[in-house]
């Protein structure tokens, strides 16, 4: 007995096919969805349910890190940090951040989530695929940056303000941190503990532009944590420390 023809052929505007190029081009039409469309930032902005679930590659300016981080179409809607003007991007659990994002012009490859508008009523969220930083900062910081070095051998608490718009943060030995507070423009107080709140000291500083050894490149100021003490450094100094903004 003759054996079925597991290939056979049948004609498609009467060019003969199989079935195996017909699956082929199923998948290619089922799979059109996720093709990456370079959009502009505006548009989807604009109409966010016309690309909802489409895998699109947009370019504009980033606004903080990765724990959190928008998109937004320019510099001066950066500064203006109107939500309606950008999207929200969210990074898959192990992304790992390789580079500063704040302020610097980027491209975002991801899917759009028209569904799901974040905390602050975004037009839309992206599910981060790729980010690459194409610039340095495209504006001057309009914010101080407070960095301190653990120079000591222990892990120390510090605490900035009151409350309650007080900020903590925890740095272990000769690591650093920085972070912003509300605090942070005039003279304030930063009280030094150990890891489990027991006060060791504390210091008056300043923090600002008008400040000693200012860093107006990155909006920051160094500090450095000794025995009963905080001392301002120069970036200098500062630039062995491996902190980028």
């Amino acid at each position: 007995m003759l054996e079925a023809n597991r290939y056979r052929k049948f004609r498609v505007w009467g060019i003969p096919i199989n079935k195996g190029i017909i699956l082929a081009l199923a998948l290619t039409v089922l799979g059109s969805s996720k093709q990456l469309r370079a959009e502009d930032l505006e548009s989807v902005l604009r109409a966010p349910a016309r690309y909802n679930q489409k895998r699109v590659s947009l370019t504009g300016v980033l606004v903080g890190d990765r724990s959190f981080l928008e998109l937004f179409r320019n510099a001066s809607d950066a500064k203006e940090d109107d939500e309606r003007k950008c999207a929200r991007l969210v990074v898959p659990d192990k992304w790992q951040q390789s580079a500063p994002y704040d302020m610097r012009l980027a491209r975002a490859v991801g899917i759009v989530d028209a569904g799901k508008r974040g905390d602050r009523d975004y037009p839309f969220e992206l599910k981060l695929e790729n980010l690459v930083v194409l610039s340095g900062p495209v504006v001057p910081w309009q914010n101080s940056v407070m960095v301190l070095y653990n120079d000591t051998q222990a892990a120390v608490l510090l605490r900035v303000g009151v409350a309650p718009t007080q900020t903590e943060l925890l740095i272990p030995p000769k690591k650093h941190d920085g972070f912003l507070s509300l605090e942070l423009e005039y003279s304030t107080v930063v009280q030094v503990m150990t890891s489990n709140r027991k006060p060791i000291f504390e210091n008056k500083i300043n923090v600002g532009p008008q400040t000693r050894y200012y860093d107006a490149k990155n909006g920051a100021c160094y500090f450095r944590i000794r025995d009963k003490k905080i001392e301002r450094v120069s970036p200098a100094i500062a630039a062995n420390w491996g902190w980028k903004r």
